[in-house]
């Protein structure tokens, strides 16, 4: 997805406009925030294919699904 403009409250990508949740206290580059876009495209990708993900949430490392999922189902 390649960016072509930034405001504080919307981007625009080659095919559609994305409005940010709340608007940007001040704005940012094309280009950074073309960055932001591919490492959120990388995310989604590694998302999608893997089995299980591990999200790190400060010093907590949380697992989904979890590790212990299939120990604490009953049938």
């Amino acid at each position: 997805m390649k960016v072509v403009f930034v405001c504080t409250e919307y981007f625009e990508t080659e095919d559609e406009k994305v409005y940010f949740f709340e608007p940007l206290e001040k704005e940012i580059s094309v280009e950074d925030m073309q960055k932001i876009v591919e490492a959120n495209e990388k995310l989604v990708k590694k998302v999608k294919g893997a089995d299980r993900i591990c999200f790190e949430i400060g010093a907590h490392v949380v697992y989904y699904p979890s590790r212990y999922e299939k120990e604490t189902k009953h049938d």
